[in-house]
């Protein structure tokens, strides 16, 4: 938690000797001795941190370690921003269903499938009925729980390779 809160590496030969990590049950139960400690970063923004610890002696991780750890760690972080971007571009934050956008990739993925294997392709389309008198009468919040439900039954009874789409 200290290296994702404050970015800084750290890198101990020993961390039973250390009066901060000492203390710490993990240290004492597991018997770690050198620990390397970098940070998630993207730019500038904490994402958490990667943890490389050994048992077998102190003094384990040479510099040489720390920096090869550094510049992983930060491809690593990369890599998760990446995840996380695309994962809010496919995915409606409301409801957990994909997007609409989403949706017209995967129709079109799954319509040309079907034709390569010579299949059937279905799809289905839901329409609560009233949702705008919903909406009115109740209010979004209420309008908005609904759709979550909605997208949240859809979810449970439809298989896994199944795409629901708001």
């Amino acid at each position: 938690r200290e290296v994702a809160a404050s970015g800084q590496t750290v890198c101990l030969a020993d961390a039973g000797l250390d009066p901060a990590w000492k203390a710490a049950q993990s240290v004492a139960e597991q018997g770690l001795r050198s620990v390397l400690c970098v940070p998630l970063r993207f730019r500038e923004r904490s994402m958490g941190a990667v943890f490389l610890e050994t048992r077998a002696r102190t003094n384990a991780f040479s510099p040489e370690d720390r920096e090869i750890a550094e510049v992983l760690s930060d491809q690593a972080a990369v890599a998760l921003e990446n995840a996380l971007l695309l994962a809010k571009s496919i995915v409606d934050p409301l409801t957990g269903a994909a997007t609409h956008a989403h949706f017209e990739r995967r129709m079109a993925e799954e319509v040309d499938r079907a034709t390569r294997m010579d299949r059937p392709c279905s799809l289905l389309l839901v329409d609560l009925d009233r949702f705008k008198q919903i909406n009115d009468t109740y209010g979004h919040d209420t309008g908005s729980r609904l759709l979550k439900e909605a997208a949240e039954v859809l979810r449970r009874e439809l298989r896994m390779a199944d795409v629901t789409a708001r």
